[in-house]
């Protein structure tokens, strides 16, 4: 009879463990879903130095545990006489509660390792509360030479406000605006989020005035 329970407490425990593979709660970052985006970078004047393609696609796995799902990030990278391919995997977090996600991180967008990354509260609630955050991270990574070894960020709620994107015409989002002060400098973010999409547009000015720009398309 023993023996019988345990198999039944194990097969109970890996029938939950493949319900939430499937991450079957997640309202907007389904399974299979892919996502492309462009990323665009721009000099201190203004001028854009080159556009790049991005492209995620949401898992069945976790990433780094239960907590979150886990994506994958294709980036092509343009330099000046090839393109070179960069893949990754992370995470992000989809619930009723808040969403989150891991930027990508990897060839020239390894320098987003050290921003604060996109969050939102309580998203689907069209009065969203006013919030802010303050956190500190801490890390060894190497950037151009330099260690860093603490991120202090922040970032707050800026409400809704409409924007227009490329394939998608006007569309309505909530607004975060955020920061990552380490030894690099401080590197701002505008964190721009859709109800029915998620996050569409990551706007990141760098501690040398120059910028990233990841549009949905």
């Amino acid at each position: 009879m023993k023996h019988y329970f345990l198999s039944i407490f194990l097969l109970s425990s890996l029938v939950g463990c493949v319900s939430l593979n499937q991450n079957d709660d997640n309202i907007i970052y389904h399974v299979g879903d892919k996502s492309f985006y462009s990323v665009t970078y721009i000099d201190s004047l203004g001028s854009i130095e080159k556009i790049d393609t991005l492209r995620m696609e949401v898992t069945n796995g976790f990433y780094p545990d239960r907590k979150q799902t886990r994506i994958e990030y294709y980036y092509r990278q343009h330099n000046h006489n090839e393109v070179v391919e960069y893949n990754s995997w992370t995470g992000l977090i989809d619930s009723k509660d808040y969403f989150f996600i891991h930027p990508p991180r990897i060839g020239d967008l390894y320098v987003l390792s050290f921003s604060d990354f996109p969050t939102l509260k309580n998203s689907f609630d069209e009065t969203v509360k006013p919030y802010s955050y303050e956190g500190e991270i801490t890390m060894s990574k190497s950037f151009n030479g330099i260690l860093v070894n603490k991120v202090k960020t922040s970032q707050q709620y800026l409400g809704t406000k409409t924007i227009e994107l490329n394939n998608y015409g006007n569309i309505w989002v909530h607004q975060t605006h955020s920061s990552g002060k380490s030894e690099l400098g401080t590197i701002v973010g505008d964190y721009y989020f859709s109800v029915k999409l998620g996050f569409v547009k990551m706007d990141y000015t760098l501690p040398k005035g120059n910028k990233i720009l990841i549009e949905r398309i």
